[in-house]
């Protein structure tokens, strides 16, 4: 897998929600709208099959502090050695998967763990309300000029619902967005969008645009057929990752976390 040129997209953003971590409950003892939009505005563009994975990973803060450790320890690990590693600790699915294919994300979540945790809390106790946000904040996007499909993303949009989802457009390679939160509530500048490998995003991040400047190469990290652990079912398709925006987060490696509202995260 190519190096992350710059930060991902919750890279990019994350500090600034940490600082709104802390904020402030509502008179019911629950985030408002504007606080939950803080939280979730890093990582409402990720593609979905990533998107889910992260925000349960939130949940595990201890594993992710734990994986962030690690990968500060192994910085020398090959993609695919990194991945066999990481396969072998006990930390939640969603964390593993992360870590192997995304490591600089990892890093971040644990460099912002007051974030990681004010995320995690959330979800569990306003599951309804995060994947609100986050349709809140894709709307705003989409009717600013951005989200429209291109060579990295397809963005869709159910008619009977509003709810808008992102994918990537071929299911082996998973890009990550990186933009700055500027993009919510501001029109989109007449180049969107960059699809292209680079170091040097600086200008065009600044001006509103959105990069996808590297990928992870599904297969070239995660031989699903080696037999040696080194796939752990997320990237393939059979690991069940992914939002149901109907209200169930799916990881599906065995444990229901039920909000009491009837919707459930599922790690």
């Amino acid at each position: 897998m190519a190096a992350f040129a710059q930060e991902t997209a919750a890279a990019t953003n994350v500090a600034a929600a940490d600082a709104d971590a802390g904020a402030p409950l509502d008179a019911t003892g629950t985030l408002g709208q504007e606080e939950l939009d803080a939280l979730t505005s890093p990582t409402a563009l990720l593609p979905d099959e990533l998107l889910g994975q992260v925000l349960v990973a939130t949940t595990y803060p201890v594993d992710v502090n734990k994986a962030d450790r690690f990968l500060l320890k192994n910085p020398d690990l090959s993609a695919k050695d990194r991945a066999y590693a990481v396969n072998k600790e006990d930390w939640a699915d969603s964390v593993k998967s992360i870590a192997a294919g995304f490591p600089e994300l990892i890093g971040r979540m644990g460099e912002h763990v007051d974030w990681t945790e004010s995320m995690g809390d959330a979800l569990i106790v306003q599951t309804d309300d995060v994947l609100a946000s986050i349709q809140h904040l894709r709307a705003q996007a989409k009717l600013n000029g951005y989200l429209e499909d291109n060579a990295a993303m397809n963005a869709e949009t159910t008619q009977d619902t509003g709810t808008i989802t992102i994918s990537s457009v071929d299911s082996n390679v998973v890009y990550v967005p990186q933009y700055t939160q500027t993009l919510y509530p501001q029109p989109a500048p007449a180049t969107a969008y960059y699809v292209e490998e680079g170091d040097d995003w600086g200008d065009a991040l600044a001006t509103g645009t959105i990069i996808f400047g590297t990928a992870l190469v599904v297969d070239s990290i995660f031989d699903d057929d080696c037999g040696n652990g080194r796939d752990n079912g997320y990237w393939h398709g059979h690991g069940g990752g992914g939002v149901d925006w109907n209200g169930d987060i799916n990881i599906d490696n065995g444990i229901n976390i039920d909000n009491g509202s009837g919707n459930n995260i599922v790690n």
